[in-house]
């Protein structure tokens, strides 16, 4: 009996350890495809600081004194609280957009659900990595915009916090 018992035990130890020392794909890997716009790759809370030159990524715009916050979460949901940098000459700033959200091919949707400051939806086709998402053009701050030339020429770089 006691024989059985420590088998029993020994093989569950096995099992236990074996599967806590596989390991997990790293953030690096699920951003490797289709420009890092996956699920894995883009769930996290991310910092705006600012509008940037499309052509050399030049600062426009600089928001890094009180930056926007994108939280986007695995259930589909995001939160974007829109910057308030004292440059924001609208009502908006520190406002909170709510939302869902999900990837169409390799463009990610942001559905606007509440919330005034930002128009939506919003389709973005962003380049991501583990470090930045890219959103290609603005978006989150354009109310923020009045500049045609920043509208057309400029994207929103969010940094990753986590």
């Amino acid at each position: 009996m006691k024989t059985k018992i420590l088998t029993l035990l020994a093989a569950s130890c096995f099992f236990f350890f074996n599967a806590c020392s596989e390991e997990s794909e790293s953030l690096a890997d699920k951003c490797k495809d289709n420009n890092g716009v996956s699920e894995g790759c883009v769930v996290g809370t991310w910092s705006l600081k600012g509008i940037y030159a499309k052509a050399d990524n030049s600062v426009i715009t600089n928001y890094s004194n009180a930056p926007g916050t994108l939280v986007i979460t695995d259930d589909g949901k995001f939160e974007y609280t829109m910057s308030a940098a004292p440059q924001v000459d609208t009502d908006c700033g520190g406002q909170k957009v709510y939302g869902t959200w999900e990837i169409i091919d390799a463009s990610l949707k942001f559905s606007i659900k509440t919330g005034d400051c930002v128009v939506g939806p919003i389709t973005a086709s962003p380049r991501v990595d583990e470090l930045q998402m890219n959103l290609n053009g603005v978006f989150f701050q354009l109310g923020d915009v009045d500049d045609e030339s920043t509208k057309a020429n400029g994207t929103e770089i969010l940094d990753r916090v986590e």
